[in-house]
């Protein structure tokens, strides 16, 4: 009875994605305030104004996060210069309970050679990951996916929603 109530409680994390909980997938505009990024500088999404952002949303601990990271790298190395590309870094590597911080991104853009820059740090809860969202221009969510996404699901988005 042990063993089934446990692959039950590990199907169901797994199927869940790397977190749990629903109160956090609600992020609609994008996220206000300011964050830190991995070099250290305060930076806002402002900075972004009038251009496409990608934001996913990871932790070191996150399995898919991983595959995904290196993913959105494929992806933004050939994307068009009117798509910005940010990594929020939600947690420190202990977990929730423990907010992230500038060595939290500078790791991750250093394990995954990213521009540290595009690696934030800040206050923001999420229990489910990966998290993607795609904004227009004018701040609209065109996009949002919980859960690992490949190359080709990427592109397959910004192409679908990324106007000239």
């Amino acid at each position: 009875m042990r063993v089934w109530y446990l692959g039950l409680v590990v199907t169901v994390v797994v199927i869940a994605g790397c977190g749990a909980g629903t109160d956090d997938h609600q992020i609609a505009p994008p996220p206000a305030g300011t964050f830190v990024d991995g070099d250290g500088k305060t930076v806002s999404l402002n900075d972004f104004k009038g251009r496409y952002l990608w934001i996913d949303y990871a932790a070191e601990w996150c399995a898919a996060c991983t595959p995904q990271t290196r993913a959105i790298k494929s992806v933004a190395a050939t994307a068009p210069d009117r798509l910005a590309f940010i990594t929020i870094m939600v947690t420190e590597r202990g977990g929730y309970g423990h907010p992230s911080t500038t060595a939290t991104a500078k790791r991750w853009a250093s394990r995954f050679s990213l521009d540290p820059s595009r690696v934030w740090a800040g206050q923001v809860r999420h229990r489910i990951l990966p998290r993607n969202l795609l904004y227009s221009p004018q701040g609209e969510v065109l996009f949002d996916q919980v859960g690992e996404l490949n190359v080709r699901q990427i592109q397959e988005e910004i192409a679908r929603h990324v106007k000239n």
